[in-house]
């Protein structure tokens, strides 16, 4: 990977195991996928103090993806402006909601 990352924090659950961790496009915010079938948006600005967002269950053999789309109204965002693009994590699995994309931001 051409880094390493020290151990900060650990959440131990012996029944669930990660098998999957997809990054959002940009900031510090995962999608992390579990042998439980749970999707858990979590947030990691901070290494010691890692912050759960979101946990969907019930998404067994779940698709994840991360969607950006621009800001609501006509309103341009400034170049400072770090919330000028809505982040939405997208994720479909055909055992949930009839296999219909869901879309949370």
């Amino acid at each position: 990977l051409g880094y390493s990352l020290d151990w900060c924090s650990a959440l131990f659950d012996s029944t669930r195991w990660v098998h999957t961790i997809i990054p959002a496009p940009r900031g510090s915010i995962f999608a992390i996928i579990d042998t439980l079938d749970r999707i858990s948006i979590v947030d990691a600005a901070v290494p010691s103090m890692i912050t759960t967002i979101l946990i969907v269950k019930g998404c067994r053999n779940a698709e994840v993806a991360w969607l950006e789309l621009p800001p609501k109204g006509n309103a341009k965002a400034s170049r400072n402006d770090v919330n000028r693009e809505r982040l939405y994590v997208v994720i479909r699995s055909p055992h949930r909601n009839k296999g219909n994309v869901e879309f949370w931001e």
